[in-house]
Parts: structure tokens; sequence; C-alpha cells
């Protein structure tokens, strides 16, 4: 896993769009690849009201650090 969010992580940095997301995969030969990239509008997080998503991002950040993670 580490390796295909290093993966992601190179492309991410190329890009110049400020909520991205990346669609990652491993093949059967153990690479990992990008499948496609997105912004916010393509990401199914467009619908969700802002508000709700940055609360919700915030309590697991919580929630995380509670737990030790």
């Amino acid at each position: 896993m580490r390796q295909g969010l290093q993966l992601a992580q190179a492309a991410a940095g190329r890009l110049k769009v400020p909520f991205l997301v990346i669609d990652i995969a491993k093949t059967r030969q153990g690479h990992w690849i990008i499948i496609e990239c997105n912004d916010a509008q393509e990401s199914g997080y467009a619908t969700i009201p802002p508000l709700q998503l940055w609360c919700n991002i915030l309590e697991r950040v919580k929630s995380s650090n509670q737990d030790g993670h």
C-alpha cells in the first residue's frame, strides 16, 4: 500500500488541482498503477454539503488521535 500511496503522491504533485481524487490499483504482477485522476466535481463528494463533510473529517481525525492511529 505504501508504494501505491507514493505513486498517488507523485501524481498529485504534478497536477495543479486544489482537491484531487486519484484511483489506484495493484496489477496481478504487483505493480501499482493510476486508473484515473479527478477533481472534486468527479470525486463523489460534490453532492455532500461542505460543512457536513468538514465535520465528518474533523471527527475522524479526532477519533484517530484518541485511538493512537
